[in-house]
């Protein structure tokens, strides 16, 4: 799910310790994005397909209300960026998140989030693979008192674009 801002940020409207925020962001996201080998290691990923995604989410709030939505997502590099994100109310902060799979059994895995938020956020999941090209993830996320829980499926619909030139090689 995204959010839409109307306001128009330019750099003569944003303090320069907002841009020094800003940038702090982009960095820590930046390399939370990429775990070291050693960290994929110590973490282990579901054998999904490279490829187009294609997934349908539902969160149920703590008042009982129910949010669903859809996404189509390429995942060209390494099948753990389909469980990158967060699944709580609350806006991340300046520290981003950080990640975390084990393996169960051969085709379920337990994937935990906890992410800079006020009063803490961490998510819990059990994502079973269906196939290679096939997963159903159920999720409970905790943000202080309050407790969400959230499914997904997700289906492989297709490959990713090669680059002109890039054959044999990774986007």
């Amino acid at each position: 799910m995204s959010r839409v801002c109307d306001a128009k940020l330019t750099p003569a409207n944003v303090s320069p310790r907002r841009r020094l925020s800003f940038v702090a962001l982009v960095i820590s996201l930046a390399l939370s994005s990429r775990p070291s080998s050693a960290e994929d290691v110590a973490n282990e990923w579901p054998p999904l397909r490279l490829g187009i995604w294609e997934s349908v989410s539902e969160r149920t709030l703590p008042s009982g209300k129910t949010e669903t939505w859809k996404a189509r997502l390429p995942v060209c590099h390494h099948p753990r960026s389909m469980f990158w994100g967060y699944w709580g109310l609350k806006k991340v902060g300046i520290g981003g998140c950080a990640w975390e799979s084990k393996k169960l059994s051969d085709s379920t895995y337990r994937l935990r989030t906890r992410c800079d938020v006020k009063g803490g956020g961490e998510s819990e999941g059990v994502l079973t693979v269906k196939s290679e090209d096939v997963y159903e993830l159920t999720i409970t996320t905790k943000e202080g008192k309050r407790v969400t829980q959230g499914r997904r499926t997700g289906h492989r619909v297709g490959d990713c674009e090669r680059k002109k030139g890039s054959e044999g090689h990774d986007e």
